[in-house]
């Protein structure tokens, strides 16, 4: 019994973090998104504001990451699985690049078709708000690449990252790594997917919800 309310206090706990997480995140956004209305309302000249609105975008990043850093600290070991990290990654490797290959692609590393599908998930991550298709429609939403400073200067410019993260038995996101040459991006990328925290319904494996990896590429031309 003590156990059981032990696990309950730790999941509160956990839950609060998560909230008071995204409300912090929240709350950077409206300071900074008020202060760039006021400085377009206040210069007309796209030429003269943009600079300006870089330099507001440098601290709004700089703040993200102070809040991801303690989040960070927060995220303990992962528990609750039958396999390592890394094993979990190679098994949603795999079944990634199954799904390419099904698609007509030529994968490398893939010689056994659906018989590499590990036959321990028996049901994937799942997103609550119209599936995985739902969430790359909200990430989309969240994730503001006009925060991007001097963004208006990399017009030309290929940039992508790689977002790997657990959707664990709780459903929460943990483990969250981002993948990339440009470092704002990163944070941009991390912010953008913290914000569909409570969206997520975690695999299952022999009746139980297990951890599970999930890679996710954002690029912009």
């Amino acid at each position: 019994m003590k156990d059981k309310i032990l696990i309950s206090t730790l999941l509160l706990l956990n839950f609060s973090f998560l909230s008071a997480q995204l409300e912090d995140l929240k709350n950077v956004d409206n300071i900074f998104d008020k202060k760039i209305e006021e400085i377009k309302t206040q210069n007309k000249r796209p030429k003269k504001y943009l600079p300006i609105l870089s330099e507001f975008n440098n601290e709004r990043i700089l703040e993200y990451n102070k809040i991801l850093g303690q989040y960070y600290k927060k995220d303990s070991l992962i528990e609750g699985s039958k396999m390592s990290f890394t094993e979990l990654k190679k098994v949603s490797e795999t079944i990634q690049k199954i799904e390419r290959a099904e698609k007509g692609e030529k994968v490398e590393g893939l010689t056994k078709g659906k018989a590499e599908i590990p036959t321990t998930i028996e049901k994937q991550i799942e997103y609550k708000n119209g599936g995985i298709g739902g969430f790359r429609n909200d990430f989309a939403k969240l994730f503001k690449i006009e925060n991007l400073p001097y963004f208006y200067n990399l017009q030309d410019v290929r940039l992508k990252t790689i977002l790997t993260f657990v959707i664990d038995v709780n459903g929460d996101i943990r483990k969250l790594d981002a993948k990339g040459d440009n470092e704002n991006l990163n944070t941009l990328a991390k912010v953008a997917l913290y914000k569909t925290t409570g969206n997520w319904i975690p695999a299952e494996s022999d009746g139980k919800k297990i951890n599970y990896v999930f890679a996710f590429p954002v690029g912009i031309n």
